[in-house]
């Protein structure tokens, strides 16, 4: 599994450099999107554990 786990991080890195070699905005839309707005909240994981709190309840 680990070199499994290497081959697809290699591939990832691979085509992360094609794209940034070949589109110029490539790192500001990477950068943009994993950038978190002001004000925003991370609803999946609060969720879950809400949803998870609430069935043991039951």
């Amino acid at each position: 599994m680990a070199v499994a786990a290497a081959g697809a991080a290699i591939s990832l890195l691979i085509v992360a450099l094609v794209h940034w070699r070949y589109d110029p905005a490539f790192g500001s839309d990477l950068r943009v999107s994993l950038k978190i707005d002001h004000g925003d909240r991370p609803l999946g994981e609060q969720t879950l554990w809400a949803m998870r709190r609430n069935w043991r309840r039951r």
